[in-house]
């Protein structure tokens, strides 16, 4: 499996769209972190594209799982469905 950069800057548009707390969790959760992370404040762009691609496809399958949860999270939720629709384009 080969990650594209625009995948990863997509993901990273992606994870944009949701608060601090919802981001970070599922970075670190799927092991995408360096030795500071936000203390440093490292950005989730510079995060993903650092990340090796067996955590970025483990986090990818997460979010396609439980993409209804992380809609609800958006207002509108047109923002979540565009930026949805382009990362799955990826």
């Amino acid at each position: 499996m080969n990650v594209s950069k625009r995948t990863k800057l997509s993901l990273s548009q992606f994870l944009g769209l949701f608060d601090s707390e919802t981001t970070s969790l599922l970075i670190e959760k799927h092991n995408i972190s360096c030795k500071d992370d936000y203390e440093n404040e490292i950005s989730t762009k510079q995060l993903i594209l650092q990340a090796d691609i067996k955590s970025i496809a483990s986090l990818l399958e997460e979010i396609a799982k439980t993409d209804g949860d992380l809609r609800n999270r958006v207002s509108p939720r047109y923002r979540f469905d565009e930026r949805w629709d382009e990362l799955k384009g990826c």
